[in-house]
């Protein structure tokens, strides 16, 4: 079946200004490999449809690549039960307004995901709260820690420590298109990135620095392609894509290539390098342990709820 954009959704990724209660990474001065490609532990692509849950698409995606390189194999984590949370984090569980990336991120951490089965990926139900059964669930599946990385050059460092990289992006319709027949994102003229509206979420799995290209997942299924993936120019990525667009999630604090920068707690007061230290029994049973209490408090506004989840981490 060929594939039509029209059948898919290209804004479900929402932007806004960065915030300083985010974590972000910063690199060490190392080499890194000529390529890297993931797709090996990656688990199978699936297809968003219309709505507009690319944000969970591609943080489930990065979640599940870290059991299947862990473990051999992966769950099937729901999409559907992230997207909901992450919606849940501005009150707009009611309309499908697509999410922010740092949401998707919050909500793993705040509320983990359950296995597919428990809650179903089913665009007519995107209203429907999940199960009290798909909650207890999601605490087995859960982030433990999520943080920015500076653009390109910045997912290059990471993708060489082995994690996949949500980013967020507005490109034209036409590259799109085209890329669903070549499997390469052409470069889009000033004009069409100038005219180009919406938001769209994905993962990139690898890079190639001869040929200088990303190797990224989209969520639109197998016939989009190369079986769902595609290749973009780094220029692409750099004019396409802002800086703060890009991010990883997994045990950030075992890594070996870069440091954690805490969040500034005061406006103007410049952040300090330091990894939040693992309490005994690790970050995962701290999150497990007060998921209910950052459920309960959550806010509207999608900074209250990162500002619960930075204490969280810091251990407060």
């Amino acid at each position: 079946m060929a594939f039509s954009v029209s059948d898919v959704r290209i804004d479900g990724c929402l932007f806004g200004p960065p915030s300083e209660r985010d974590y972000r990474t910063v690199f060490r001065d190392r080499a890194v490999p000529d390529s890297v490609d993931l797709r090996p532990h990656c688990t199978a692509v699936e297809n968003q449809g219309q709505i507009g849950s690319c944000t969970a698409n591609a943080a489930v995606g990065a979640l599940e690549y870290h059991y299947k390189r862990r473990d051999g194999r992966s769950p099937e984590l729901s999409r559907m039960f992230v997207y909901y949370n992450a919606r849940r984090m501005r009150g707009q569980v009611m309309f499908d307004t697509g999410a922010h990336i740092r949401e998707a991120m919050a909500s793993l951490m705040a509320f983990g995901a359950c296995c597919e089965d428990l809650w179903p990926y089913n665009p007519m139900l995107f209203a429907l709260e999940p199960t009290i059964d798909a909650y207890n669930d999601a605490t087995i599946h859960e982030a433990i820690q999520y943080a920015r990385v500076g653009g390109g050059q910045g997912a290059i460092q990471a993708l060489a420590q082995g994690l996949p990289v949500v980013f967020g992006t507005v490109i034209p319709q036409r590259c799109y298109e085209e890329a669903a027949r070549t499997g390469v994102l052409p470069v889009p003229t000033a004009q069409e990135r100038a005219a180009a509206e919406g938001g769209h979420a994905m993962l990139i799995v690898g890079y190639d620095n001869p040929r200088r290209m990303f190797i990224v997942r989209n969520s639109w299924g197998e016939d989009w392609g190369e079986r769902g993936y595609c290749q973009i120019p780094y220029g692409v990525m750099d004019s396409c894509c802002r800086q703060e667009d890009f991010w990883v999630v997994a045990e950030l604090e075992k890594a070996q290539g870069f440091e954690l920068v805490r969040p500034s707690r005061f406006s103007g007061v410049p952040a300090a390098p330091a990894a939040p230290q693992a309490q005994p029994g690790g970050l995962a049973a701290t999150a497990a342990k007060t998921r209910e209490q950052i459920r309960s408090g959550l806010e509207a506004d999608i900074a209250a709820a990162s500002k619960k989840i930075d204490d969280l981490l810091s251990g407060r």
